[in-house]
């Protein structure tokens, strides 16, 4: 068999290993690859290279699900072909083998967590499904590690994920405990669609939606029992929706919030001709195995699932989700979405019918930021009132023609999205995508567009750093929001260039300040308070990005 072929994305993530690995002698580094983008081929070619520089290299690869541990496997040997050169094997009780002293293994973390010596030191351990490593404290994961590290205090650890942040709102790599130090490389959904992912569209669901009035919050997430009990009354409205909607889709995977409501949603297919199949956790294996092979050769058309389909879950037929349940895991919601984002012949989109309001309360999966726990968070996506069609906050225009407005966060006046220039006090926005709307809230092909916050007040002083010359911060307050930047005439090269734009931008007049002093002596007198600040999300933090001022109007 010949060796696979990576894709352009796939053989910068597999250089960003070796760079990062030169350039930071101790840490362990995250690698964040959307579903469906072939992390399994990543780190089967990662190891492929690093075993070819250094031979007596080990290699374990630890995930939580035996499925995964099988298709990472089957994954390396198949890209190594005949010219696989190591011995490679599995730890897994669920696959009934126990391979302990192979250069590469492929395991199942609750079959090993407790067998460190048993198997023997690892120079690298990769973690599929890497958001499953608890941020703090015990657990499997970080028992394993801790005990090879007693074995070989050099070993290092990679992560790998689609989401890399966790229910409690915290990204995998901060706070004083992360067991993971950086993002090393980041996979775009926005650079996979279309060419390698299926984009996903929907319907706003008109009836069957879940009302959480009554469902309380229990360690993060929406408490079982309510959320039943909330969702159990509208099942049967929202399966005779999904069979509308869903009449010209041949693979539906519904998500349910327990095993009562699961099989109620079997017993409303049914009702419909419609031979569904339900599988949860305590599912025997082989009558799982059965199921979703049935639905992946498409022999059964649906599967409603509870837990157990959102990780190490490939079956590229689906072509409708129905999100049957509500989450306030923006990891969970992501996961979901990802298992019908895989391109499949015939195949152009993935419908998603979204009952949970899940939408709403994450936003576009390539746009969602974790919130810390207890955290609310406005509504995220916008509906069309004339198709009912959920689209992101940023759309202009809806593919059925309808053109969205908005106050101009200046005057208040309403105008089109789409308008640059507000005709009634002329301010400009800075949009550049097309006018039109992307296919659907969980995914936003759009740029990064700024958020406008109006400028109550502003203050700027003295910032001192250590081993760095002063500079001025300036902090806009904006509500209930602070957002703050640097200016620094005193760093000089392109730091100091920046901050005789943001002088004269400001109003300030020639001569430039030179220093921080000379900068805040003058501004007083020399420069203006803008009216709003325009605020770009810049990886995973918010960055200023123009100061606006209310200026006559152009018409």
């Amino acid at each position: 068999m010949p060796r696979l072929e990576l894709r352009p994305y796939q053989e910068e993530c597999v250089q960003a290993h070796f760079t990062w690995f030169a350039n930071n002698p101790e840490g362990n580094p995250l690698f964040v690859v959307p579903t469906g983008a072939g992390k399994s081929l990543i780190i089967a070619e990662f190891v492929r290279r690093s075993l070819e520089a250094w031979p007596s290299c080990r290699f374990v690869v630890p995930t939580h699900v035996k499925e995964l541990v099988q298709q990472n496997y089957d994954e390396f040997v198949g890209h190594w072909g005949g010219g696989l050169f190591c011995p490679v094997g599995i730890y897994s009780a669920g696959l009934g083998r126990r391979d302990a002293r192979e250069r590469v293994v492929f395991a199942n973390i609750q079959s090993i967590y407790g067998r460190a010596e048993e198997l023997g030191p690892f120079d690298l351990v990769l973690v599929d499904e890497a958001h499953l490593v608890p941020k703090t404290g015990e657990g499997r994961y970080r028992t394993y590690f801790e005990a090879l590290r007693a074995i070989n205090p050099r070993v290092r650890v990679c992560g790998y994920t689609a989401t890399h942040y966790r229910l409690d709102g915290g990204y995998l790599h901060k706070g004083d405990d992360a067991m993971f130090t950086a993002v090393a490389y980041e996979v775009r959904l926005e650079d996979l669609v279309p060419e390698y992912l299926c984009p996903l569209v929907a319907k706003a669901p008109k009836e069957g939606q879940v009302d959480l009035a009554g469902v309380r919050t229990e360690a993060g997430e929406f408490k079982a029992d309510d959320l039943e009990a909330a969702s159990l009354p509208c099942t049967e409205a929202a399966v005779d929706e999904v069979v509308e909607l869903g009449q010209h889709r041949k693979a539906w995977l519904f998500f349910a919030t327990t095993i009562r409501h699961a099989e109620l949603v079997v017993s409303a297919l049914a009702d419909h001709g419609i031979e569904a199949r339900a599988v949860f956790g305590d599912t025997p294996a082989d009558e799982r195995a059965s199921v979703v092979r049935a639905f992946r050769d498409g022999d059964l058309r649906a599967i409603v699932n509870v837990g157990v389909l959102t990780t190490g879950f490939n079956a590229p037929r689906c072509d409708l989700i129905a999100m049957l349940r509500a989450t306030q895991s923006a990891s969970l919601y992501v996961q979901i979405c990802g298992r019908g984002m895989r391109k499949f012949p015939g195949k152009t989109d993935c419908m998603l019918l979204d009952f949970g309001g899940n939408v709403q309360r994450h936003g576009p999966i390539n746009k969602v930021r974790p919130r810390p726990r207890g955290e609310g968070g406005g509504v995220l996506a916008r509906l069309c009132p004339e198709c009912d069609m959920l689209v992101a906050l940023g759309a202009l225009v809806c593919p059925c023609g309808h053109v969205f407005t908005r106050p101009c966060p200046l005057c208040d006046e309403q105008v089109p999205l789409r308008t640059r220039t507000c005709p009634h006090c002329g301010y400009e926005s800075v949009r550049e995508h097309e006018p039109t709307a992307s296919d659907l809230a969980p995914w936003d092909p759009g740029a990064n567009e700024p958020t406008v916050c109006r400028v109550s007040s502003w203050n700027l002083r003295r910032h001192e750093k250590p081993d760095r010359p002063p500079s001025v911060r300036v902090d806009y307050y904006c509500g209930m929001k602070t957002y703050s930047e640097w200016v620094c005439p005193e760093h000089g090269g392109y730091a100091a260039r920046k901050a005789g734009g943001w002088w004269t931008d400001h109003g300030g007049a020639a001569p430039l300040p030179s220093t921080v002093d000379d900068l805040l002596a003058r501004a007083k007198e020399e420069i203006r308070q803008p009216a709003a600040i325009e605020v770009v999300l810049d990886g995973e933090y918010d960055r200023v990005s123009r100061s606006l001022y209310r200026r006559e109007a152009t018409t």
